[in-house]
């Protein structure tokens, strides 16, 4: 399949049942409803799965997981207007068909290709996707784009992204990442060390400006805060940076969603940012004092009343309203394997107190994630029951009069190993699958 498509985009045509509501709402702000969502298969899904398996360079981008993306601005040289597609664990290199016996599917031709960060280049008008950047290296052990010059062993996990000036004031833009560290010396979640930011000239994507700065987490008694998973901006001149802290409740795995804020040009400076503390918003660089804006209650079964955010979530304006989408934490058995994509209704993110408390209007469970639904729908059956979604984003340079874009990322959780030979004998299992989803 080649790699360039034109950049028509329109609502996919296979639907998905919609899952009822939340609560009724109050008279001045009406809960977000979602009318349909359909996977995106006419443009966006091709495209990536095009840009996959296509051998031309042998380095580019396989599949991976995250699919946040930022657009830089116009007038920065070669890369202006882009859109950059952020990545975490990537498979680079080659695909090959025929793939193993009883595997239809296209599968990675073998070796390590394995690196802990990526990122993609797609060019405007026709948003053909170009480039993967990396670290370098050869393409059987390759560097992550963004690393620690000095320590090999640390690693950096891509969260929101965004580009402001680079200090209150300049006029020199700036991309600024934010980061989850963690140290590959200690096994999984032992080995996060906070939270923190990569700042990159968008003129020149090759490495970050320095050494990324990394910042402690807090721990406020619900575990610790990591910021950034979601940036909004806001024309009050503040950028609203969503965090959260997980915990296991009943043995279910999910997330509380906490909110700061910070003026544009300081989003490196944690120690400029305000953080909601239940009533209003704290003097700057007050973490300690922040409290959840929706709190996980656990609750097998996926209750109205249980509440939660899964690990990545992802929140975009809507009209004078905001969305808030994310898998739902509450609706599984356990770690890992998200099916439900939720969505909550934000009056104004300005004002927490009033307008962000979720029970207002309840959680809208709005549509079943097809590859790690049980039983599959017709055209699904590649996927196992191991199959799982999480960290969904939506793309708002990508919005139009069909609806919000969302990607999600997929992955296959079986256990001993087993998940990342399904996912080498099938690449298609960790690539992002896109929805259009339509709201009123």
């Amino acid at each position: 399949m080649l790699r360039r498509f034109r950049a028509l985009i329109v609502a996919g045509c296979t639907g998905l049942a919609l899952l009822p509501g939340g609560a009724a709402a109050a008279a001045d702000c009406a809960p977000i409803s979602v009318t349909s969502a359909t996977p995106e298969n006419f443009f966006w899904n091709p495209l990536f799965n095009g840009y996959g398996n296509d051998n031309t360079s042998l380095t580019d981008w396989t599949a991976g997981d995250n699919s946040i993306s930022v657009q830089l601005p116009s007038g920065i040289g070669a890369n202006s207007g882009k859109t950059l597609w952020l990545f975490n664990d990537t498979l680079l290199g080659q695909t090959l068909a025929p793939a193993p016996p009883g595997q239809p599917y296209r599968h990675h031709a073998g070796g390590k290709g394995f690196a802990r960060n990526t990122a993609v280049v797609q060019n405007p008008p026709d948003l053909w996707l170009t480039q993967t950047l990396y670290g370098g290296g050869p393409v059987s052990d390759p560097l992550p784009w963004i690393r620690h010059p000095e320590h090999p062993a640390k690693r950096y996990e891509l969260l929101g992204a965004r580009v402001e000036p680079a200090s209150p004031g300049s006029v020199t833009k700036r991309l600024k990442i934010m980061l989850l560290e963690k140290d590959d010396s200690v096994p999984l979640y032992g080995g996060t060390l906070g939270y923190g930011v990569a700042t990159l000239d968008p003129a020149n994507l090759a490495a970050p400006l320095g050494t990324p700065v990394r910042f402690d987490a807090v721990d406020i008694g619900r575990g610790k805060i990591y910021w950034g998973v979601s940036l909004v901006p806001k024309s009050d001149g503040h950028t609203y940076i969503w965090g959260e802290s997980s915990q296991t409740i009943g043995g279910i795995f999910g997330s509380n969603a906490y909110l700061a804020r910070v003026a544009g040009g300081n989003l490196h400076n944690p120690w400029q940012w305000q953080f909601w503390n239940g009533s209003s918003w704290t003097a700057a660089g007050r973490q300690d004092l922040a409290q959840p804006v929706i709190t996980f209650t656990g609750g097998a079964g996926g209750g109205a009343t249980d509440t939660g955010v899964a690990h990545g979530f992802s929140v975009q304006q809507v009209g004078t309203r905001y969305a808030l989408v994310t898998m739902d934490p509450t609706a599984e058995s356990g770690y890992g394997v998200y099916r439900q994509l939720t969505m909550y209704t934000i009056c104004n993110i300005a004002d927490p107190e009033a307008a962000l408390n979720p029970v207002r209007f309840g959680k809208n469970r709005f549509a079943v994630v097809p590859e790690a639904a049980l039983p599959k729908p017709p055209g699904y059956a590649e996927y196992t029951g191991t199959s799982g979604a999480y960290m969904p984003a939506l793309h708002p340079q990508f919005t139009h009069s069909t609806g919000l874009l969302l990607s999600y990322s997929l992955n296959d959780f079986a256990p001993d190993g087993a998940g990342l030979t399904n996912i080498a004998n099938n690449v298609n299992r960790y690539r992002p699958k896109f929805m259009r989803v339509a709201v009123s």
